[in-house]
């Protein structure tokens, strides 16, 4: 027998992802200020931050929602019990080792390529037997997630720059990607489950947003803030903008879990618009990919987490925990904090980093706190999940 936290995929992914983005955070501002020295080798403390939440964060929060997701897509039980506590220790082994910066880095390449070669067959293996090909894009997500984060590794271990900053950026942007493409399908589902409501897809919309984002992609790669990336990157703006006003409906800001999807949603929105109007705007296009960072990638998957955890242990999805609202008010504050405080007052900009940070911090913390015993525990009606 195994305890609960091991019956599905969103149960040790999720905890284990939640704190580790406060502790991580928290030992970024530490070596940021400098209270925290660690030894990189051919690798900038930046770098590593942003590997670790990349590769680090989104992939284990990625990790959980597939092994739920495909179960429940294809009948076909994902990895349980010791097998998918095994998983998880090579996830978390990689993560420790990383935290004493490069000196172990070898060995923590083989535990986190090896996490994610398990994962990429875990989540393909169902996927395959019942011959579900419109997962296809899910796979391809995953294994150029490998092959990105195999690419960072080998670009420090050569003293490769150019390596090292396609690994970042490819990883990055391949998790925004995956956002907007997996929103256009569960928005609209959760909002019909939630409150009734159809929200439309429309498929030029849908057309253009998806072929944007490639387009950005592979421009970013091949050569940063050009005009084709720009370009691309107001297209996948517009796109969602229509997209996001089309949705818009008054019911959907009155419940907490929805309301978080959207904002995360937003958020993304207004990073592309700041990253293609940098130049005209006069402002740095990092401040569109931390509106990206932050508040995308950071609500949305709080907000995923927080909905996935509640459903899946048979408790009302109209009355998340108490410190869910908080922790998502907590992580607005801290974009905003990151967006818009250097903007007004450039020379604040470390202090904003700090404040966002901790904020960061606190919200994290507040819903590991709220979220751990309903992950490590039975579900509420008995049943196996």
């Amino acid at each position: 027998m195994h305890p609960p936290l091991f019956n599905l995929g969103f149960r040790p992914f999720f905890l284990a992802a939640a704190g580790f983005a406060a502790v991580t955070m928290l030992a970024w501002l530490a070596v940021f200020s400098g209270r925290l020295h660690i030894e990189f080798e051919h690798l900038s403390a930046s770098q590593w931050h942003a590997h670790e939440m990349v590769y680090g964060y989104a992939v284990a929060v990625i990790a959980g929602f597939l092994l739920t997701a495909v179960r429940n897509w294809t009948g076909i039980d994902t990895p349980r019990g010791w097998l998918l506590a095994a998983l998880c220790f090579l996830w978390l082994a990689a993560r420790l080792l990383l935290l004493s910066g490069t000196r172990f880095l070898p060995i923590a390449a083989v535990f986190d390529i090896a996490f994610q070669l398990l994962l990429l067959i875990s989540v393909a293996w169902p996927i395959a037997r019942v011959r579900q090909y419109r997962q296809i894009g899910i796979l391809s997500t995953l294994t150029l997630m490998l092959a990105g984060n195999l690419a960072f590794y080998i670009g420090v271990e050569q003293a490769s720059p150019e390596l090292i900053r396609i690994s970042l950026y490819g990883g990055f942007y391949l998790v925004i990607a995956l956002i907007l493409t997996m929103a256009r399908r569960l928005v609209p589902f959760f909002t019909h489950s939630a409150i009734g409501v159809e929200l439309p897809n429309h498929r030029i919309v849908d057309l253009a947003s998806l072929l944007g984002l490639l387009v950005f992609f592979l421009a970013e790669l091949a050569r940063p803030a050009s005009n084709v990336s720009d370009v691309a990157a107001a297209v996948v703006f517009l796109a969602n903008v229509f997209r996001l006003l089309r949705w818009n409906h008054p019911q959907v800001w009155r419940v907490p879990m929805l309301r978080s999807l959207f904002v995360a949603l937003w958020c993304i929105t207004v990073g592309f618009a700041l990253v293609a109007g940098a130049e005209l705007l006069a402002v740095p296009r990092l401040i569109g990919l931390q509106a990206m960072a932050v508040g995308g990638i950071g609500i949305v998957t709080v907000g995923m987490m927080g909905r996935v955890a509640v459903g899946h242990t048979g408790r009302d999805l109209s009355h998340p925990p108490r410190l869910y609202a908080i922790s998502i008010v907590l992580l607005l504050a801290a974009t905003a904090v990151r967006i818009l405080l250097p903007l007004a007052v450039p020379a604040w900009y470390v202090q904003c980093i700090q404040l966002s940070g901790a904020l960061w911090i606190g919200g994290f913390s507040l819903f590991t706190l709220a979220y751990a015993p309903i992950l490590c525990g039975p579900r509420v009606d008995g049943r196996y999940g």
